[in-house]
């Protein structure tokens, strides 16, 4: 995984508040995430698995497994499911289904977590010290200023966000 020092408090103001994370979630666009860097979804919904995320910020299964059982309520409001049984069967056969990559789920796979993008986001807003999460929270930032500046409540410089990062 890779590590970020010195972690700037506008970055940790998303670990520490679920009002904040949700209102940033609702108030931009997520396709930032996939400019970044490419996200293999799953179907055409855009969902993903756990490991695909921690591919994603390029750090353990464990992290995001840590991060959402922390944070599950969030994480449901959001629209993640674990498929087990039936539906896992159910979604394997919708996955293979014109899939070049027959391997996307094991067969030896007993329950999958799927995650909506919306909580590829929440993920990078809870993590500490990793580097895409990092750059992340800057383009959240960046475009929260903007959404504020557009509708005149305040003029912000970009350069005081540039501090610590």
């Amino acid at each position: 995984m890779k590590n970020m020092k010195n972690q700037s408090d506008k970055e940790l103001i998303y670990t520490e508040s679920k009002t904040l994370r949700n209102e940033t979630l609702d108030a931009i666009s997520y396709d930032f995430l996939d400019k970044l860097k490419v996200i293999p979804y799953l179907t055409d919904d855009m969902v993903v698995t756990t490991q695909q995320v921690a591919n994603y910020y390029e750090c353990s299964l464990d992290s995001v497994k840590t991060i959402i059982k922390r944070n599950r309520e969030e994480f449901e409001s959001d629209g993640m499911i674990i498929l087990t049984g039936t539906e896992l069967d159910n979604f394997k056969e919708k996955i293979l289904q014109g899939s070049n990559e027959p391997d996307k789920i094991s067969s030896k796979t007993r329950s999958l977590t799927i995650l909506t993008k919306r909580s590829l986001l929440r993920i990078g807003m809870l993590m500490t010290s990793n580097l895409m999460a990092t750059e992340i929270i800057f383009l959240i930032l960046k475009k929260r200023l903007r959404l504020i500046g557009s509708h005149g409540q305040f003029n912000v410089k970009l350069e005081s966000l540039k501090e610590n990062v």
